[in-house]
């Protein structure tokens, strides 16, 4: 692979790097509760957006920032559906892995 010119990324940074776009997604959702109340959900997703923005985050796609919106107006349930359907698909992810990795043996 390094006759080729791949080049890995080290765990390390790509850890570092997770963790820290995860505390600027937790800081935009922070600072948009804090001016969420009174607003509308549009609004809310407007502030949202923007303080994603202002942080260099990618926007999440519509049905994941709805539910943060949902959220942000103190109801957990859209979020809390998004999560679960995202492990289902892990879990998926992970069966299909193991037949593979069973079908090699």
């Amino acid at each position: 692979m390094d006759e080729a010119g791949i080049e890995f990324p080290d765990f390390g940074e790509v850890r570092e790097e997770a963790r820290r776009r995860s505390q600027l997604r937790k800081a935009a959702f922070q600072a948009t509760l804090a001016g969420a109340a009174g607003k509308s959900r549009a609004e809310i997703r407007d502030i949202y957006v923007t303080e994603l923005r202002d942080r260099g985050l990618t926007i999440p796609p519509e049905h994941i920032l709805d539910a943060i919106v949902e959220r942000i107006k103190g109801n957990p349930v859209p979020a809390a559906r998004v999560a679960a359907e995202s492990l289902v698909g892990i879990g998926k992810g992970l069966h299909e892995l193991l037949k593979l990795l069973r079908q090699g043996q």
